[in-house]
């Protein structure tokens, strides 16, 4: 380190006065810099860190747990800014850092602080990756050469003995660590144990009979310890005082406990959800519809039910009934424009309209006019750039009179404003989670990451534990079904229990998940955790139970026997009594194939005054029906009465061509009619485009040490 190196101010450059002046400013720095990097070069050559010697003073307590001081003499040599101490903790084992000490030219210890490393005689505990690292020297200040510092570390070892029998431990444990870099020149341990505690008197424990009657043992190391070595101490003792006074700890015990506790979460969920099973089953909610048997009890079914409420409530024909209905109370007229282009016109004036339907063709019929077509209504909303929709705009409108009926959920509740801003404002525009994310993170920072690391848990094993809950619980919300639709009350009412029963425990289990190993959780913060899984649970439990939309099953229930009462009169082989007033419930209860089936395979035509476009001239189809009947039967040269039944019902399609309804079943097996008023309100609607762009060894102790 004495090398010494000229300095620019040293260096005369008299002869490169008078030319290569660029050359003569810039040769004192190359100079500087090398000299800064062969200095360095040197440095890091000479940079060592040894150990004089570490002594170990150990006390074994009555109750089990290691009390240690660990004095360590450490030379440093080079650009050290410090040292640390890693810590090898066996399965099920604790360590709590206590202090850590300097001491001092004038013979005295001093307690260095714990709250940084960035000044001198300072120092940060991790109990995550349960190491110390202080700092013994500034970054601007002197190298060390040969510089002796003596630290003593304070700390106790929790569940560090191995239990053998109901009386008999053992210690092995590694006092050194084999984790550095440097030599430790003489290694120290002075074992003692309090008097709750005697050696073990074993063949296997040589110093035994010496120490009879002791209670402290001296162990050194032979030689100086390598790189690699360890210092491991086997000792087995006898305890002799109640059991109960000693802090033991059962690993697979713990894990048992916490098993029964997720499990205990499980079927304490199941219990509530038998509960909620049985109450929905004492209201009817298991039932089967109850059979209608004449159109009195029909018309008691349907209450103050309306066509376009009973389509909300099947989730079919929501635009084919409003329009059935309103087409039979001779309102609105569906009509065929040139170029096949259907239009609609009013009859009547808009005040002789119910409130709600006042508002649906206030939207529908624009610029005031009597007639609407397709072409007319999406170039209307094309100028405008506004979204429309004849069937959102029913939707709304009868959709809140079933809430005011408790029939669905409120949608404008504080609930569901909240939900609905999650959804739509934050997942569906995630650039918003960026800064609830580092909110969350300095709350985190601030108050819960002290409590976390405490017990173990890193800021990003609790980030991502957070995430998994939040992801758990959309999942959740996606995967449930919350409506009950016909087919879900008559196949999948059970399911719905087992389904969200499930669903239930998932937060619970990913909670579980990420804290099932965590052992060195406090007590406290554990059973908190549980009660999270509980809260979690039970919230999601009772939010998402049938009991929350009984009403909605009870009046679904009273419609899927309506459904099925007009089902099996359309299918049956009597004359169709269905009223006309009832027309409007068949697309509603989506029986319009039902419709088709009875006059294209039954070979009946007694139903075509249901259809919206045959309500006023279906006797006279009928009577044509005949007539053409009549001349195939009369064409025929032979068959008996029964084959001349056949041969009607068998040639009702040519009988249905022959008199005009070819085209009656064209679209999509339902009747044109109401199929084409479906399609005039999805071919109408318009939504104005979006301005975005889509584009080894078996004993415990050991770890490590060195400096930084």
């Amino acid at each position: 380190m004495n090398n010494k190196f000229p300095m620019p101010s040293d260096i005369n450059f008299g002869g490169f006065r008078n030319k290569n002046s660029h050359k003569r400013k810039l040769l004192p720095f190359t100079f500087l810099f090398l000299s800064l990097f062969i200095n360095s070069s040197i440095y890091s050559q000479s940079k060592t860190l040894d150990w004089n010697s570490i002594q170990v003073d150990a006390t074994l307590k009555n109750n089990g747990n290691l009390k240690v001081s660990e004095t360590q003499s450490i030379l440093f040599n080079g650009d050290w800014n410090g040292a640390y101490r890693k810590f090898d903790l066996g399965l099920g084992q604790k360590i709590h850092f206590q202090s850590l000490e300097i001491f001092r030219a004038d013979g005295k210890w001093e307690t260095l602080s714990n709250n940084s490393i960035d000044n001198v005689d300072s120092y940060l505990w991790y109990p995550l990756e349960s190491m110390v690292k202080w700092r013994s020297r500034n970054p601007f200040d002197p190298v060390f050469d040969q510089k002796v510092i003596t630290y003593r570390l304070n700390y106790e070892y929790e569940y560090i003995l191995n239990s053998l029998s109901n009386s008999e431990f053992q210690l092995d444990h590694d006092f050194g660590f084999s984790d550095r870099i440097g030599n430790i020149n003489a290694f120290t341990v002075n074992l003692s144990w309090e008097d709750n505690w005697d050696l073990y008197q074993g063949s296997d424990q040589a110093w035994s009979k010496d120490l009879n009657q002791q209670s402290a043992l001296t162990i050194h190391a032979s030689r100086a310890l390598a790189p690699g070595e360890k210092m491991i101490v086997k000792v087995r003792f006898n305890y002799k005082a109640d059991e109960a006074l000693l802090n033991q700890r059962s690993v697979w015990k713990e894990y048992a406990v916490r098993i029964l506790h997720f499990f205990l979460l499980t079927i304490l969920a199941l219990c509530l959800s038998a509960l909620i099973y049985l109450y929905c089953k004492k209201r009817g909610f298991f039932a089967e519809p109850i059979g209608i048997k004449t159109w009195k009890e029909f018309e008691s079914f349907l209450t103050d039910l309306s066509p376009e409420e009973v389509a909300i409530l099947s989730e079919k024909g929501l635009v084919a009934s409003w329009m059935t209905r309103l087409i039979q109370e001779k309102k609105l007229e569906f009509s065929t424009k040139e170029k096949e282009e259907k239009i609609l016109r009013r009859l009547v004036n808009l005040e002789l309209f119910r409130e709600e339907d006042q508002t649906i063709l206030k939207a529908l019929f624009v610029e005031n006019k009597d007639t609407i077509s397709i072409s007319e209504l999406k170039s209307h909303y094309k100028k405008e750039k506004k979204s429309y929709s004849l069937n959102d705009s029913i939707y709304l409108q009868y959709s809140a009179s079933l809430v005011k009926k408790n029939l669905l959920p409120n949608p404008n509740s504080m609930v569901s404003k909240i939900i609905n801003f999650l959804f739509e404002k934050i997942i569906t525009k995630f650039y918003i989670m960026i800064p609830l994310s580092i909110i969350i993170f300095i709350f985190h920072w601030l108050f819960i990451d002290p409590i976390m690391n405490t017990n173990g848990i890193s800021t990003g094993r609790f980030a991502f534990f957070c995430f998994a809950i939040a992801f758990s619980r959309i999942l959740m919300s996606l995967l449930v079904d919350d409506h009950y639709g016909f087919f879900d009350l008559r196949h999948n009412r059970v399911r719905y229990f087992l389904y969200r029963y499930l669903l239930s425990i998932v937060p619970s289990f990913v909670i579980f998940a990420f804290f099932f190993w965590s052992l060195d959780i406090h007590l406290e913060l554990y059973y908190a955790l549980l009660g999270i899984c509980v809260l979690s649970i039970f919230e999601y439990l009772l939010n998402t139970n049938p009991i929350q939309h009984l009403q909605q099953i009870e009046i679904t229930l009273k419609a899927l026997a309506l459904k099925e009462f007009l089902q099996s009169k359309l299918l049956s082989d009597e004359t169709c009594d269905l009223p006309q007033k009832f027309a409007a419930y068949i697309p509603a209860l989506d029986l319009t194939h039902s419709v088709e089936y009875r006059i294209t395979s039954l070979g009946k035509l007694d139903c075509l005054y249901l259809i919206p476009e045959y309500f006023e001239n279906w006797k006279a189809i009928i009577e044509k029906q005949k007539t053409a009947s009549s001349s195939l039967r009369s064409g025929s040269s032979f068959g008996s009465s029964s084959s001349e039944t056949s041969t009607s019902s068998m040639s009702t399609g040519a009988i249905a061509t022959s008199i005009g309804l070819g085209g009656l079943f064209a679209g999509a097996g339902a009747s044109a009619s109401w199929t084409e008023m479906s399609n005039f309100s999805s071919s109408a609607s318009y939504s104005p485009p979006s301005s975005s762009s889509s584009s080894g060894s078996s004993s415990s102790g050991g770890g490590g040490g060195g400096g930084w």
